[in-house]
């Protein structure tokens, strides 16, 4: 499952099955402990589980989220700073932008998978001028 680090580390999914699942399974044994159907472990157990359960979620999230930061995405926010401080001219903020997208996305391309060997791409890279 891929992770987009803009969605944040706690997502509305993760709050909404949080409430659908934990909350309810917590909110029914507890019932069922002060009614006498269950035992005080069977509630702790069920509380302690699924707490823990999306505990261990939010810290996978977490790791993935850290992985998955480019180092092309600090750049992007220096350049995004610059311009809001008026460093940048508008023509230059979306050159420099440009330029940082297109390396993103040569890298992306820069190895094809054929038949289980890495080949190079074979687009030419357009010059940039200066």
């Amino acid at each position: 499952m891929a992770v987009d680090p803009d969605e944040g580390l706690i997502t509305d999914l993760m709050i909404g099955l949080w409430f659908v699942l934990a909350a309810d399974l917590m909110a029914l044994t507890g019932f069922a402990y002060l009614g006498g159907y269950v035992s005080r472990w069977v509630f702790i157990l069920t509380t302690g589980l699924t707490n823990a359960a999306f505990a261990l979620w939010i810290g996978w999230r977490w790791l993935a989220i850290r992985r998955a930061e480019p180092t092309d995405r600090a750049a992007i926010e220096e350049l995004k700073h610059r311009y809001a401080a008026g460093e940048l001219s508008d023509a230059e903020f979306e050159r420099r932008l440009n330029e940082l997208l297109d390396a993103d996305e040569a890298v992306a391309t820069a190895d094809i998978d054929i038949g289980g060997a890495s080949q190079p791409a074979t687009t030419d890279p357009e010059p940039i001028e200066e």
